[in-house]
C-alpha cells in the first residue's frame, strides 16, 4: 500500500458482538477514500480486500461465529500480499 501505510502490519482487536448482528473490526482506506481492507464479524468472520491487479473487491468468509456475546480477540497479520490469523 502506498501513500505512507506500512506493507507489513498486525492488528489486536478484542470485542464483543451480540447475537444477530454486523459489526466492523477494522477498515483501511486508500488515499482516495476506496475502502482497501476489512474485517467484519457477524455470522461469520469476513475479510475484505481490493484486489491488486484487477481492483475489484474480493472476500474471505471464515466458518467462525463470533457474534454470540462472549468477549472474543482476534490477532490477524499482513505480510506483503499474506494475512495471518
Amino acid at each position: 500500500m502506498a501513500d505512507g501505510f506500512p506493507f507489513d502490519f498486525s492488528v489486536l482487536v478484542a470485542f464483543r458482538a451480540q447475537p444477530r448482528t454486523r459489526s466492523m473490526l477494522f477498515t483501511v482506506y486508500s488515499s482516495e477514500g476506496d475502502e482497501v481492507l476489512a474485517l467484519k464479524v457477524g455470522r461469520k468472520l469476513r475479510l475484505s480486500y481490493q484486489g491488486e491487479q484487477s481492483g475489484e473487491k474480493k472476500r474471505i468468509k471464515f466458518g467462525l461465529n463470533l457474534a454470540d456475546g462472549r468477549y472474543r480477540g482476534v490477532i490477524s497479520s499482513y505480510i506483503g500480499l499474506a494475512a495471518a490469523w
